[in-house]
């Protein structure tokens, strides 16, 4: 099983490439929810 992070849109995207291996990593950007406020982020990566 493969651990999954989201990272939001303050943090580099360079960041999904050194920790690639072994995660499954999204960025808030490439979901599409950029600018949601923690807890409706929470809501949708539980979903």
């Amino acid at each position: 099983m493969r651990m999954k992070i989201l990272l939001n849109e303050h943090l580099p995207q360079a960041l999904t490439h050194l920790l690639r291996d072994g995660w499954d990593i999204r960025s808030t950007q490439r979901m599409g929810w950029q600018g949601g406020e923690n807890s409706e982020l929470l809501q949708l990566a539980a979903a």
